[in-house]
């Protein structure tokens, strides 16, 4: 038996949270203890109980020094062997405590760039201050964790300074998605005329520019296209997207833990996000046979079947952006549409919650 203490900030119906749920069936098979240090109240919380992890809960605190602490009183009490970082870029600190510790020390790298403190680039000075301290825990990352896992490639590249000093500590671990979650079954919702149903799925914040998503939306109305929109998720956004939406045929489903029913009558997974680590979101669409247009940013090229990477379009032109979608939307009323989503779908399978959970494993116990 191998005790792993995995810290995340909540456990809500984000991908992060959503992967790991979906590994500790086959950590409990390998004789790994999960435990999961994390503010309690999320969404996810009383399914992880039921899958056997143990949850530690942070000091409800705004400051850093208090969820550290937290870190370090659960590190000593359950006497863990493996820590498990998913606090990607800002995670320096836990390192060295950690290291301090004597303790094998993991950092999952999530994002291809850091989302702490991002409103603070506006602002010379705070830009600045957030730099230094970016900076100064990418030093600690290097220095003292034991292994970086970059679940893209384009999250490495966050690190392309250190190569050399985390050449033997890196590795690739692509996200993993529990397919028993969705329902593939189900009799896919055929494409007639121009009668198209788009679908996103995401948090209400800048990084998934919803704003951009409208503006693609409006210009296929404006063209005539009979198009509806599903948007699920919620956050910090959602009103104001809410106001722009009026008038259009746009639904708001909020946080939707089974997406399967909404897969099924979507056609294309719009998704125009600014930065992601991977897109587990690409995979469960694939995998409902949901086609794909989305943003080029690097990420994308590595959860998105190849045959959809000319659907990619640039952040800065709408117009492109709407081009493509009714390129991709002509591409799927051709007659072999149906070879290319099946293709699509074959691509989403390597990338399951059983591969991932396999290399995490051997991960946790090759601790050399």
């Amino acid at each position: 038996m191998i005790k792993v203490l995995t810290v995340v900030d909540k456990l809500n119906l984000g991908g992060i949270e959503k992967t790991l749920l979906g590994c500790l069936e086959h950590f409990n098979e390998n004789g790994v203890e999960s435990h999961i240090l994390c503010s309690h109240g999320g969404i996810l919380d009383d399914q992880f109980v039921e899958r056997g992890a143990i949850l530690h809960n942070y000091k409800k605190s705004r400051w850093s020094f208090m969820r550290i602490y937290s870190f370090y009183k659960v590190i000593l009490r359950s006497e863990v062997n493996v820590i498990h970082l998913r606090n990607g870029h800002t995670s320096g600190l836990y390192c060295l405590i950690g290291r301090l510790l004597n303790k094998f020390v993991i950092v999952s790298i999530h994002n291809e760039s850091a989302m702490f403190k991002k409103t603070w680039q506006r602002n010379i000075f705070l830009n600045k201050i957030r730099n230094y301290y970016l900076l100064l825990q990418k030093e600690l990352i290097v220095l003292f964790s034991d292994r970086i896992i970059g679940h893209s490639k384009a999250n490495l590249g966050y690190f392309s300074n250190y190569k050399d000093k985390i050449k033997r500590k890196s590795l690739i671990i692509y996200n993993g998605v529990d397919f028993s979650m969705l329902d593939a079954s189900l009799e896919k919702t055929s494409i007639r005329n121009k009668n198209i149903n788009l679908i996103h799925v995401g948090s209400f914040k800048h990084q998934k520019n919803h704003t951009m998503l409208l503006d693609i939306f409006k210009n296929l109305v404006k063209k005539g296209y009979k198009v509806s929109l599903d948007l699920c998720g919620d956050g910090e956004l959602q009103e104001e997207i809410k106001l722009k939406s009026l008038g259009l045929k746009v639904r708001f489903h909020g946080n939707v833990n089974d997406l399967s029913s909404l897969f099924n009558k979507a056609h294309i997974l719009l998704f125009p996000s600014k930065h992601e680590g991977f897109g587990n979101v690409h995979i469960e669409a694939q995998y409902m046979k949901v086609a794909i247009c989305c943003s080029d940013i690097k990420p994308h090229y590595e959860s998105v079947f190849d045959k959809y990477h000319r659907y990619f379009f640039p952040l800065n032109s709408i117009d492109i952006a709407t081009q493509k979608c009714e390129e991709l939307i002509a591409r799927l009323h051709e007659k072999d549409a149906d070879q290319l989503l099946e293709d699509a779908k074959l691509f989403s399978h390597k990338f399951s919650n059983v591969n991932m959970a396999e290399k995490l494993v051997n991960v946790y116990y090759d601790r050399k």
